[in-house]
């Protein structure tokens, strides 16, 4: 995403074309607040640790987990960035 974000403005077309990227940075949090992305995608590294620990828990234990554990994404765009659950998530 940010490689993309630097093609796009040595090109002058940040903010000129929709773009939705990954991760959630501060040089891309920056950048969605200038409006130059629409949209970020993040994974929330909290939960994942934790689910991480939990299953690791029950395999040494010898119990039955999931083989796949979906610890979700969060949206952030400019209108949800001041929310609780968004500013949770990013540290703030």
């Amino acid at each position: 995403t940010l490689g993309m974000l630097g093609a796009l403005q040595e090109a002058k077309l940040a903010g000129k074309i929709k773009f939705v990227g990954f991760d959630a940075t501060p040089p891309l949090i920056e950048a969605l607040k200038k409006g130059e992305i629409q949209m970020l995608i993040a994974q929330d590294p909290k939960r994942m640790g934790y689910l991480g620990v939990k299953t690791v828990v029950k395999a040494i234990r010898g119990e039955s987990f999931d083989a796949t554990v979906d610890t979700g994404v969060h949206v952030i765009t400019k209108e949800n960035l001041d929310s609780p659950e968004i500013k949770a998530l990013l540290g703030n």
